[in-house]
C-alpha cells in the first residue's frame, strides 16, 4: 500500500502529504479520551506509549 502511495504522489501534479498510522493513532486516541472525559489528554505520555508499544512487536 505504501508503493502505492508512493507511486500516486510521484505521479500527481499535486503534493500529497504521506502520514504514517503511528502518527494518527495517538491523534485519534486524544481526541477520543477528550470527549469521553472532557479533560485534556496527556498528549506526550500518549504518543510516547504508542511509539513504545509498536517498537515492542516491531
Amino acid at each position: 500500500l505504501l508503493r502505492q502511495i508512493r507511486r500516486i504522489q510521484e505521479e500527481s501534479h499535486q503534493a500529497w502529504a504521506i502520514v504514517d498510522g503511528l502518527e494518527i493513532l495517538p491523534e485519534q486516541a486524544m481526541a477520543q479520551f477528550e470527549l469521553m472525559t472532557g479533560r485534556r489528554a496527556p498528549k506526550q505520555k500518549m504518543r510516547q506509549t504508542v511509539q513504545q508499544k509498536y517498537h515492542r512487536y516491531e
